[in-house]
């Protein structure tokens, strides 16, 4: 993959991971506005949200990965995003995924972290990957431990507040 190529479509039993369409920018700008964002260091107003869109897809250009829009296969319905992030304040590349809270609950997010992750290691050769989760949430420390990531240590993130860092081991080791 080169610079501005377009990403790659994924397709898993019920999941579509591609380029981030308009209805997937709505979606999560939607989501940004309500008490759910929390996780992501929000709610936030319209123009930070559209800045959450466009930051992890613009990353493509420079890095040859990013984020991918989530979309249910059968209906075509955003359901959030998933892929390997990497702002360069941090010292590894992220598993990041976003599902939206109507999607919840049906695997979804574990179905789209395997897929991204599968990716980011075979064909991008990204070595172990982490995912920095918030310790009031749960859910995302129960759905990164489904494909077998695990808790190292609490530390502080880009923000002011502590963030437990989780390890993704390789796809291969996990499976």
């Amino acid at each position: 993959m080169t610079g501005f190529d377009r990403p790659p479509t994924l397709a898993t039993v019920r999941l579509t991971l591609g380029p981030a369409a308009g209805t997937h920018a709505e979606a999560f700008t939607a989501f940004c506005a309500t008490d759910a964002a929390r996780v992501l260091g929000g709610p936030v107003d319209r123009d930070d949200a559209r800045s959450g869109v466009a930051m992890p897809a613009g990353q493509r250009a420079p890095c040859g990965f990013g984020t991918f829009g989530v979309g249910e296969t059968a209906t075509g319905a955003p359901v959030g995003r998933a892929g390997t992030f990497h702002p360069g304040r941090r010292e590894e590349p992220d598993q990041s995924r976003v599902i939206h809270p109507a999607f919840r609950r049906r695997g979804y997010a574990t179905e789209a972290a395997r897929a991204s992750r599968t990716r980011a290691s075979d064909a991008l050769d990204l070595g172990p990957l982490t995912r920095l989760i918030v310790p009031a949430n749960a859910a995302s420390e129960r759905g990164a431990e489904r494909p077998g990531a695990r808790n190292e240590e609490p530390r502080r993130a880009d923000a002011a507040h502590v963030v437990n860092r989780w390890h993704h081991p390789a796809p291969r080791v996990a499976a």
